[in-house]
C-alpha cells in the first residue's frame, strides 16, 4: 500500500489532535497536502473548524466577543473561514469576515500542525509562517481557548 493509501486510511479516522498529530508525524508537507486536496480541501477544513468549536474552552474566553478570520494557503489558492467567540459560545463558518478583530495567514500543512499542537504559534510567528494582521495580543491569546 503505498503511503498517501495509507494517508487516505488515517484521515477517515482523525477525530482528534491527538490522531492528526500521529498522521502528521508520518508524512511530509507535500504528501499531506496532495491528499487533503484530493479528499476536499473544503470537507477537511470544515471538519477542523467544526471539531475547534467542540474543543473551545468558554472560561477561557470570558467575556470576549471576536471573530478570527483564517487565511489558509493550499498551493496559491487561499480557503477562508472564520471562529466566532462571542457570549461564551463559539461557532465556525466557511467565508471572509471583513470585521474579524484579527486574521491570521498560514499556509495547509503550518495550520494543521498549529491545531494539532505539533507547532508553536510564537515560533510561527517569529519564524513569518504565520502571519497576523489585528490585534496580536488578542492572537496571542487564543491558543488558550481551545483543548489541543
Amino acid at each position: 500500500m503505498s503511503e498517501e493509501s495509507n494517508i487516505d486510511l488515517m484521515l477517515g479516522e482523525i477525530n482528534s489532535p491527538e490522531q492528526l498529530r500521529a498522521v502528521l508525524d508520518q508524512v511530509d508537507d507535500v504528501s499531506i497536502v496532495s491528499v487533503i486536496k484530493a479528499f476536499g480541501v473544503s470537507e477537511v477544513l470544515g471538519k477542523i473548524f467544526h471539531t475547534m468549536t467542540e474543543r473551545f474552552i468558554a472560561d477561557h474566553a470570558e467575556g470576549t466577543n471576536a471573530s478570527i478570520l483564517w487565511k489558509i494557503d493550499v498551493d496559491g489558492e487561499i480557503f477562508l473561514y472564520h471562529v466566532d467567540i462571542a457570549n461564551g459560545t463559539c461557532t465556525s463558518s466557511e467565508g471572509d469576515f471583513p470585521g474579524a478583530r484579527v486574521a491570521i495567514s498560514l499556509s495547509l500543512a503550518d495550520f494543521l500542525r498549529l491545531v494539532s499542537g505539533q507547532l508553536n504559534p510564537i515560533s510561527a510567528f517569529t519564524e513569518r509562517k504565520l502571519v497576523v494582521q489585528g490585534d496580536l495580543t488578542f492572537a496571542m491569546s487564543i491558543q488558550n481557548m481551545f483543548v489541543i
